[in-house]
C-alpha cells in the first residue's frame, strides 16, 4: 500500500490511530482463528443466528461501553427527542 508522508500538525491528534492502521502488532492480537472459525461454525448451525457477532474479550468490552454510553446519553436526552412529535 502507498502512503504520503505524515503532516506533523496532525501528530498529537491520530498518532494512535497511525500506529493501529499500520499492523503494528498485528501478530500480538489474543485473537485465535480457530477458536473464531468454531464459533462462526457455531452460529451458522444455530436456529437463531444473532445478526451481529462480536469475536473476543476486547471486541465485548469495546462495544458494550460504547453501547452503554450511547443509552446512558439517549435516556439523557429523551424527553427532547420525543418531544418532536406532532399531536396528529
Amino acid at each position: 500500500m502507498a502512503h504520503t508522508t505524515p503532516m506533523a500538525d496532525y501528530d498529537e491528534a491520530i498518532s494512535f490511530q497511525r500506529v493501529a492502521m499500520s499492523g503494528a502488532g498485528a501478530a500480538e492480537q489474543p485473537g485465535d482463528p480457530a477458536l473464531a472459525a468454531r464459533a462462526v461454525l457455531d452460529i451458522v448451525d444455530s436456529p437463531t443466528p444473532p445478526r451481529r457477532l462480536l469475536l473476543g474479550n476486547r471486541a465485548v468490552d469495546m462495544a458494550t461501553k460504547a453501547y452503554r454510553g450511547r443509552l446512558t446519553e439517549w435516556s439523557t436526552w429523551e424527553a427532547t427527542s420525543r418531544s418532536t412529535d406532532s399531536d396528529g
